[in-house]
């Protein structure tokens, strides 16, 4: 009848701030520098089959062409369901004055079940 369930489609995680590119990919690589990172998060730690989802990310900013770049990878593991996904985030930036800036961003990716 059904060939696959999810549940959620979107890892959520309460350290938004360090993953803020996933959710928004005009903020990719804002930051003017190489930035990466690794998060684990497991949810409802003793009980089998719980969420669990591993988190890496990787950014850089390209100054000369008012741009970022990122790569996202992600592994959702919930019972017997894995879930990993791939993903390329790319951000072009206005520079509307000396202090104000228009970002726009895109991301796509593909996902494993």
């Amino acid at each position: 009848m059904f060939d696959d369930v999810f549940g959620q489609q979107t890892p959520a995680n309460s350290l938004y701030h360090n993953m803020i590119s996933y959710y928004n990919p005009a903020f990719t690589a804002m930051q003017y520098t190489i930035r990466g990172g690794i998060l684990y998060r497991n949810q409802w730690v003793g009980i089998d089959g719980t969420p669990t989802t591993y988190f890496g990310q990787y950014e850089q900013d390209l100054k000369t062409i008012n741009s970022g770049i990122g790569v996202t990878l992600i592994r959702d593991e919930i019972g017997f369901s894995t879930v990993q996904s791939a993903l390329i985030n790319y951000r072009y930036e206005l520079k509307l004055s000396r202090l104000n800036r228009l970002s726009f961003g895109i991301s796509g990716g593909a996902n494993h079940a």
